[in-house]
């Protein structure tokens, strides 16, 4: 028994009878009929869901007596896109230390009906 070869790269090496076993243990893994969602698993974690948006019912007010400036941390060095009248910039909420992107409008590069959607 065996080919030949050191324990280690023999493909044999212990295999007596083992091929009877493998069959055994594969029909008794064979697969049940799965029920609806069964098998499904939530993908992991990601730096990526530090910035989505949060739920509807999360939203923070439009109108807002606090400054901007009070509430999140712009980090200006980090830009994450940009467009023809606006940048995108990765913020931090100041108390929640939560990951939010932030976009900044440059009037001066906005048509004045843009400007009056904000």
């Amino acid at each position: 028994m065996g080919c030949g070869r050191s324990k280690g790269l023999c493909p044999s090496f212990g295999r007596h009878g083992a091929d009877q076993a493998d069959e055994d243990a594969a029909a008794s893994q064979a697969p049940a009929e799965k029920q609806e969602g069964e098998g499904l698993s939530t993908p992991p974690d990601t730096p990526q869901d530090d910035l989505q948006s949060p739920a509807v019912g999360e939203q923070l007010s439009v109108l807002s007596t606090q400054r901007f400036e009070d509430v999140y941390a712009l980090a200006t060095n980090q830009v994450l896109g940009e467009g023809g009248s606006a940048k995108v910039y990765v913020g931090t909420h100041r108390r929640t230390h939560q990951r939010v992107a932030v976009k900044v409008f440059v009037k001066a590069q906005m048509r004045d009906s843009e400007v009056s959607d904000l």
